[in-house]
């Protein structure tokens, strides 16, 4: 999947809810001063798939703006991957990249990598990138399990906030309703 900006803005939101191995690769670009690309994705890695994502984004141009929002739950004996690269080249002045991938890993069997590069060839941009990797925080569900929340609801308040957010902005009605029910 390409997409590339000239003279506007895009949002891409990617819900991912397979049964099946995947891999998706995506090139994020931005061509003329000023464009903006916000790409996020939303995914659930579960019955013993594995689900790899390659992305790749280009700054062509000065005065432009990347950010790639990543976020994935991964269940049971399976693998989520997201290999990020981001790419500012000689002379893209004022550009901006911001990376960030957050795995959620429910079981001791889950695998999650993430893979942030970022090559920047000017100097003069705002490029970062932010990675975790992790299960859910026992502190948090002690909370909520000593106000009497049962801890699979507790598990899945926890980490389904984000995939939540990302259904909400689906405008068909339809769509969001077969969503939630995989979900």
């Amino acid at each position: 999947n390409v997409f590339s900006v000239n003279n506007g803005k895009c949002s891409i939101n990617v819900i991912d809810i397979n049964n099946f191995d995947s891999d998706s690769k995506y090139l994020l670009e931005t061509n003329e001063i000023n464009d903006e690309i916000e790409f996020n994705v939303a995914s659930i890695v579960k019955n013993k798939t594995t689900t790899n994502y390659l992305i790749n984004t280009k700054n062509h141009n000065k005065d432009t703006k990347i950010k790639v929002d990543c976020f994935g739950i991964v269940q049971g004996i399976s693998k989520l991957k997201y290999d990020i690269t981001s790419y500012i080249k000689n002379g893209c002045k004022r550009s901006v990249v911001n990376q960030n991938s957050k795995i959620l890993l429910f079981d001791k069997e889950s695998v999650g990598i993430n893979n942030p590069i970022l090559e920047i060839e000017e100097n003069d941009v705002k490029a970062n990138h932010g990675s975790s990797i992790g299960m859910i925080d026992e502190e948090t569900l002690f909370y909520l399990t000593s106000r009497g929340i049962e801890e699979s609801v507790a598990r899945n308040l926890v980490s389904m906030g984000k995939i939540n957010y990302m259904i909400d902005k689906v405008n068909d009605e339809e769509v969001k309703k077969e969503l939630l029910e995989r979900v």
